[in-house]
């Protein structure tokens, strides 16, 4: 498992929230985030279309929102 942070900021609320994540990759990171502390869960159809993290960012701007991930080393 790697360590990733997340960057998440909401428009609605305009405000950023950091936070450290262990995962597999740089997708599943930030899939794990959204579940855990922003409840955004993606069915198996919706996951299809985000099979990258440049999809997710998309995915997360149409609803409203930022997101970008960092590894650490």
């Amino acid at each position: 498992m790697n360590k990733y942070i997340i960057a998440y900021v909401s428009l609605f609320e305009n405000q950023l929230t950091q936070t450290l994540v262990e995962a597999t990759s740089e997708r599943d990171a930030m899939l794990k985030y959204l579940a855990a502390k922003q409840d955004i869960v993606f069915d198996e159809q919706e996951l299809l279309g985000l099979e990258d993290v440049a999809s997710l960012v998309e995915k997360c701007f149409d609803m409203d929102s930022n997101i970008s991930v960092y590894k650490l080393d």
